[in-house]
């Protein structure tokens, strides 16, 4: 290894925009016509795994990214962060040069579902990072002026039995067929040249699986020239696993736009609508009964893909929601048991009695999670959203679909305030039902389907 180390930092040749033979020769003088690997185009930076059957050279290019704006890189061997073995490497700028960090990482045992971000695999003398993964520095950025950025180091193919690993986590042998892989990348820096100190933040740009093929001969002739060499290997098709979570992403989008662009919209319209017309309870709450469990499984299938870790607005807004619709059923019922009044009534008005808190909780609260309901739908569906992001960057909602979107919402808005301002012009010219004592009708006759009740005088 270090003999391996000593021939690469003689180089004198820096890495271009993309990896070329000779340079890829340079790290195996001896070997170069047994090389076996490949490049594989990830959405943030382009990987290459290189073989001779003993050492592995690893190249990660981010080819439009300066280091200055690089937070940290990572690729993992395995399928998801619960079985993957991690190097993360970051690099710490210092006026015009730059130095780079690699860390071997392991999954966090102690999250729940192995979301939580990996761990160091071991800080000891003969297991720590650099007992196993050596820079390469003349294929690395040095230069914080670079306009790309690119960070290469090696390892052995087979580390042997002190490699630090865990149960569950993928064979740290490299095969020599297809490998799994999962990435991701960051553009918050850890802060720290020392990997024990380093604060390592959630990725926040593209994250995936994908797959190389370790079997392909690497021909360094066919790498030589400007264009793009004919051995990229482009990204896989979605596995099995990447199928599964789009799925569970596609459903946790249809059913959270079902209840906030129409489950709870028509809850409310019914209850608008309805005060004088029929009894409105029963259809009222069998619609926010539905609505709130659709938001719970809304709720559940992102968590059961993107852990409780909460760090971006759409995941902390869905958790908000999730507890004030919870809330909204308790106060529902609260409502339900108290009687009505003047302010709440087919036509709103300040008489008297005066509205229980219940009630007038329930319809703000109700509002309020509608609003917010449709603010969490536009950060999901918009240009670049939630989306956008858990699909790695592959994909947009279509035009069509925000389209069908905010025209419910104005249809709504339009019912509502519609409802709103015909309902008060009724109280003003007298049609609406009132009772005997001009109080607002008790449940039976006010439609809402409940036993009748009359105040106490």
């Amino acid at each position: 290894m270090l003999l391996l180390a000593a021939t690469v930092v003689a180089l004198a040749v820096p890495l271009a925009v993309a990896l070329s033979g000779h340079e890829v020769a340079a790290v195996f003088p001896s070997s170069s016509s047994s090389l076996k690997g490949g490049k594989i185009a990830l959405p943030r930076f382009d990987l290459s795994i290189i073989s001779n059957g003993t050492y592995a050279l690893y190249v990660a290019n981010a080819s439009s990214t300066s280091p200055t704006s690089v937070g940290w890189l990572g690729v993992g061997h395995g399928t998801a962060m619960a079985d993957a073995d991690f190097l993360l490497a970051w690099p710490t700028v210092s006026g015009s040069s730059v130095n780079w960090t690699l860390s071997h990482r392991l999954p966090n045992s102690d999250t729940p579902g192995a979301h939580g971000m990996p761990v160091l695999a071991s800080s000891g003398a003969g297991t720590s990072t650099g007992a196993f993964y050596t820079l390469v520095p003349a294929l690395t950025t040095s230069d914080s002026s670079s306009p790309f950025s690119s960070v290469a180091f090696t390892r052995l193919v087979d580390p042997g039995p002190s490699y630090p690993t865990a149960q569950g986590v993928t064979n740290t042998t490299l095969g020599s067929g297809a490998v799994d892989l999962i990435y991701a990348s960051s553009s918050r820096n850890p802060g720290s040249a020392n990997e024990g100190q380093a604060s390592i933040g959630m990725h926040n740009q593209p994250t995936g699986v994908a797959s190389l093929d370790l079997s392909a001969p690497y021909v360094l002739a066919a790498n030589e020239s400007s264009t793009p060499p004919p051995q990229t290997q482009q990204a896989p098709p979605p596995n099995a696993a990447a199928r599964r979570r789009r799925r569970i992403f596609i459903a946790h989008a249809a059913l959270g736009g079902l209840a906030f662009a129409i489950f709870i919209p028509l809850a409310i319209i019914t209850a608008r609508f309805g005060r004088e017309r029929f009894a409105w309870l029963p259809p009222h709450a069998a619609l926010q009964i539905l609505a709130a469990s659709m938001t719970i499984v809304t709720f559940a299938l992102a968590v059961s893909q993107t852990g409780n870790l909460f760090e971006d607005s759409h995941q902390r807004l869905g958790l908000v929601l999730l507890l004030l619709v919870i809330l909204q059923l308790l106060v529902g019922y609260l409502a339900h048991i108290t009687l009505p009044s003047a302010l709440t009534s087919s036509s709103p008005s300040f008489s008297r009695p005066r509205p229980s808190p219940a009630r007038a909780i329930h319809i703000l609260l109700g509002l309020t999670i509608l609003a917010l309901g449709w603010v969490q739908v536009h950060t999901g569906i918009k240009k670049g959203g939630e989306w956008y992001r858990a699909t790695l960057g592959t994909e947009e909602v279509p035009r069509a679909v925000r389209g069908v979107f905010w025209t419910l919402v104005g249809l709504f808005v339009l019912a509502y305030l519609g409802e709103w301002v015909a309902s008060i012009r009724r109280g003003v010219t007298g049609k609406n039902k009132v009772a005997a004592n001009g109080e607002a009708l008790p449940l039976r006759d006010a439609g809402e389907g409940g036993r009748k009740r009359t105040r106490q005088t």
